[in-house]
């Protein structure tokens, strides 16, 4: 939040902010249903295999919940996300999960994941405040990367 005030180009993801993501009902969801597709291939448990998911849509919290305490308000709140996936003949799944995002609290009305979160609604109030009033950057590139490994 405070790099986008000093204009700061980019942010990395991490610490605290990247930890509520990870345990979002959202993305366990989307953790359940890869583990699962991996699960029934049948290669699964018999050789190496890797499968990439490109672009899955995820919207962090409750739906219509969108306020300025909510601390995805502050990072990422619908973004798409790259996965890439290696199964190990042993039974190991290896999940990388990567993004990149602007933290523009402008509404985007062509990402359907934040039309259907009510973060467009939202954030036509909040980035005004947010933008225009207070003069933080709409054009910080927020990225995040990080790895779960499902025994």
């Amino acid at each position: 939040m405070g790099r986008a005030m000093v204009h700061e180009k980019d942010s990395v993801l991490s610490g605290r902010g990247l930890e509520v993501l990870q345990n979002d009902q959202r993305l366990l969801d989307l953790q359940d249903e890869i583990v699962d597709s991996i699960k029934t291939d049948p290669r699964y448990g018999i050789e190496d295999f890797n499968k990439h998911r490109n672009q899955e849509p995820v919207t962090f919290g409750d739906e219509g919940h969108m306020d300025a305490l909510y601390s995805q308000t502050w990072s990422v709140r619908a973004v798409n996300i790259d996965v890439d996936i290696h199964a190990a003949k042993s039974g190991e799944i290896y999940i990388n999960y990567e993004f990149t995002d602007v933290l523009d609290l402008r509404p985007d009305w062509t990402n359907e994941a934040r039309t259907k979160s009510g973060y467009n609604r939202w954030v036509s109030v909040l980035g005004f405040g947010w933008h225009d009033f207070l003069g933080a950057s709409d054009q910080m590139t927020v990225y995040a990367h990080w790895m779960t490994v499902v025994r």
